[in-house]
């Protein structure tokens, strides 16, 4: 995986923190962590000031006198971040609420994802992966049709998963220049863990695989963004990508003019992958998001999910007019 030269973040300051834990007689052991702050960000909701492992975590830290407690927001990012340095996950990002930059556990907020590397990603990085029950929009309506598909999944849930794509199927729709209309639907696994066997493969999918993800489809259950996936290269992707966030409309306007919050941009550019082999109406798709400039560490990973998504919350003007084939 490329990384960015270092030169570009000499001047990104950060702080080394070693928090002491123990009695005080001389048997302290350290926690050290590393706070990165991105100058740039502002603290916007595109950006955190976050707390990241730097070289080793104590691993039987107890509440105790004189330990060093870590509040929840924290704990779970430290926690992503060591999974994902022991796994070979590569380029580290994690998952985390950003309204009000509350935990996991929290409501009421939207989830993200927040790039957790120390060094800057350059353009055309894969930071992580879409993983899909690809069905051609026909088809799909078949389900809904016949009952395949429970009645208001989709209109209650799915359809603000999932992204629509076309495809030139075959050679006469080339010759022709018409097109295939395919969703992706992050379709999960019911009552599985991220290490547990999956319904989900790529390319085409058996009777019985087809019979597990039509019980998720219809339980309305997501993909768990904690499975791993191996790269080319050795290193490990998660299948996070259908959290990431479109980029937020700008808001309001100051008395002297200034706006209250800038329009957020896009930085992760459309995804990338192939889809159904011909014939087939279904299958399992993969496809990878990959950045379309630089990102810093701690920024949000955005893109726009297609001028037809059936959004129902502000959104950057670029989403509007952006077809995201």
């Amino acid at each position: 995986m490329r990384r960015g030269p270092r030169a570009e973040r000499a001047d990104m300051p950060y702080v080394l923190i070693c928090f002491a834990s123990g009695a005080g007689d001389g048997s302290e052991r350290l926690l050290h962590v590393v706070v990165f702050f991105i100058p740039s960000c502002q603290m916007k909701t595109s950006c955190l000031t976050f707390l990241f492992t730097a070289i080793s975590v104590v691993s039987n830290l107890e509440n105790e006198a004189g330990s060093f407690a870590v509040d929840d927001i924290q704990k779970d990012i430290l926690k992503q971040v060591g999974f994902a340095l022991r796994a070979g996950v590569d380029p580290v990002t994690i998952v985390t609420e950003l309204e009000g930059i509350k935990p996991l556990s929290g409501g009421n907020s939207r989830r993200g994802v927040v790039y957790a590397g120390e060094e800057m990603l350059p353009p055309a990085t894969t930071v992580g992966l879409y993983r899909a029950l690809l069905v051609r929009k026909d088809e799909l309506y078949k389900w809904t049709d016949d009952g395949t598909m429970a009645t208001n999944v989709w209109q209650d849930f799915w359809k603000y998963y999932s992204v629509e794509f076309t495809s030139e199927r075959n050679a006469n729709e080339k010759s022709a220049g018409t097109t295939t209309s395919w969703m992706a639907i992050p379709v999960g696994d019911i009552d599985k863990g991220p290490d547990d066997a999956t319904w989900w493969e790529q390319g085409p999918i058996s009777d019985d695989r087809l019979e597990e993800a039509l019980a998720s489809l219809n339980a309305k259950v997501l993909v768990d963004w904690r499975r791993l996936a191996a790269g080319d290269k050795g290193q490990f992707y998660l299948f996070n990508s259908h959290i990431i966030n479109e980029p937020s409309a700008g808001e309001g306007v100051a008395m002297d003019g200034e706006l209250l919050r800038e329009e957020e941009k896009e930085n992760i550019g459309h995804l990338h992958g192939s889809g159904c082999s011909d014939g087939l109406t279904y299958c399992g798709a993969v496809f990878e998001a990959k950045t379309s400039r630089n990102i810093h560490p701690g920024e949000q990973l955005l893109w726009c999910y297609g001028k037809e998504y059936a959004r129902n919350y502000p959104v950057a003007q670029m989403c509007l007019v952006d077809d995201a084939t």
